[in-house]
């Protein structure tokens, strides 16, 4: 009988257990970002603008930071001859 090797079982397995802790690892640190600018946000009190900034960015942030650039804001002027 033919006994397979346990090599690749365990490859699998030790990237498996990789992905989770730096998926774990991700998630702690966003969610430790959010609570830190929660705090900010209740010392500053300005709470109703975090609230609108937080809605903004349901919508995509890149819109959000693109308009601050007046040039992107500005219609393209027609070029008349």
């Amino acid at each position: 009988m033919h006994v397979r090797s346990p090599y690749p079982v365990v490859v699998v397995v030790v990237l498996v257990v990789v992905v989770v802790v730096v998926v774990v690892v991700v998630v702690v640190v966003v969610v430790a970002a959010a609570a830190a600018e929660a705090v900010e946000v209740l010392k500053k009190g300005e709470w109703k603008k975090w609230e609108k900034k937080k809605k903004l960015s349901e919508f995509g942030r890149k819109r959000l930071r693109l308009s601050w650039i007046p040039k992107l804001n500005e219609k393209p002027k027609r070029v008349l001859c």
